[in-house]
C-alpha cells in the first residue's frame, strides 16, 4: 500500500472544549495546504497567497483560515475555543518531519452552535481526491449525536456548508483550498460518519 504523506504545508488548528474538563483536552485539526511560492518563514497569514484546486491566487491565507473557521466553529457551542492556528512546513517531499513556518491568531475562534456538545463524539467526512484517494475530515466533540451514515442530502446546513467550502472554497474567489495526502485536491464528497471515538472516550472516562 503506497504511503501518503503530509504537506508541502499544514495548518495546525488547536481548539478546546472548555466546558468538558475530564480532562480538559485540546484537539488539533490538520489540514494540507499548497502556498503560492515564495512562502517566507516567519511572515504573517496575510503575506501568504493560498493555492487552490485552480492553481495560484492573490487570495491570502488568513482569509482562507477565518472563511473556514467560520464554517467550522458552527459545529460548536460557544463553550469550545480556538487556542490558535499554526502554519507548518515539509521541506523534504515524501516525509513526516515539519519545521514550523507562522503562526495566526483567528477572529472566528468560538463555538457558534445553539446545540450540545457531545462528549467522545466524531465526524468523519469523507471525499474523493483528484488522483484517486481518500480526504478525510474528523472535527471531535462537534454537536453532532453519533448515529447512521449521512449522505450530503440528509444533513444540517451548516455541515452541508462545511462540505461546500472543502470542494469549492468560498464559491467566488478562490476554490478547494486543501490538499489531500496523495497531493491533489477533493472534487466529490461522499458521506459523513457520525461516531464515537474510542481513544477519546477512554481519555474522557479514565479507561
Amino acid at each position: 500500500m503506497a504511503i501518503n504523506y503530509p504537506g508541502p504545508y499544514e495548518l495546525r488548528i488547536k481548539y478546546t472544549p472548555t466546558s468538558l474538563t475530564t480532562p480538559l483536552l485540546q484537539h488539533i485539526q490538520r489540514l494540507n495546504i499548497a502556498l503560492v511560492e515564495t512562502a517566507a518563514q516567519g511572515d504573517t497569514f496575510v503575506n501568504y497567497d493560498i493555492k487552490d484546486k485552480a492553481g495560484d491566487t492573490t487570495i491570502a491565507l488568513s482569509v482562507v483560515v477565518e472563511d473556514w473557521l467560520t464554517k467550522l466553529m458552527a459545529s460548536y457551542p460557544n463553550t469550545v475555543d480556538v487556542d490558535s492556528v499554526e502554519l507548518w512546513k515539509y521541506p523534504t517531499a515524501q516525509s513526516f518531519d515539519a519545521v514550523f513556518w507562522s503562526a495566526y491568531t483567528p477572529t472566528a475562534n468560538v463555538g457558534t452552535s445553539g446545540g450540545a456538545i457531545q462528549a467522545a463524539q466524531q465526524n468523519i467526512y469523507v471525499f474523493r481526491t483528484q488522483e484517486g484517494g481518500i480526504m478525510k475530515l474528523s472535527p471531535m466533540e462537534t454537536v453532532q449525536p453519533a448515529g447512521a451514515p449521512e449522505a450530503y442530502a440528509s444533513m444540517e446546513a451548516y455541515q452541508t456548508a462545511i462540505v461546500d467550502f472543502i470542494l469549492d472554497g468560498d464559491g467566488a474567489t478562490y476554490t478547494a483550498p486543501f490538499l489531500g495526502r496523495d497531493t491533489s485536491y477533493p472534487f466529490a464528497f461522499n458521506q459523513m460518519f457520525p461516531g464515537q471515538n474510542e481513544k477519546l472516550w477512554k481519555e474522557r472516562n479514565g479507561r
